[in-house]
């Protein structure tokens, strides 16, 4: 089954905060945004160059993106090292 791009994107761009307020989202809505790796990307961004804050004010959302950047990174190299077998 073939899935566009803009089909997987869309979930991740509503449930990012970018268009719509997490606070206004259904309390289980707001639970799978903190799954979300774009809720935290948008906040880093929207703070920096819109706010003009510096890292050091972002550093628990950079944490947690690095963090889910090393699992993810982790579990698809697993995953690549088993396909060439």
């Amino acid at each position: 089954m073939f899935i566009s791009a803009i089909g997987l994107m869309l979930p991740t761009l509503l449930l990012s905060g970018f268009i719509f307020p997490i606070e206004n989202m259904p309390l289980i809505l707001q639970w799978l945004c903190q799954l979300m790796p774009a809720k935290y990307f948008i906040f880093i961004i929207r703070n920096v160059m819109l706010k003009g804050t510096g890292i050091f004010e972002v550093w628990k959302e950079t944490a947690v993106l690095s963090g889910m950047l090393t699992l993810f990174l982790t579990i698809s190299a697993f995953r690549f090292k088993v396909r060439l077998q």
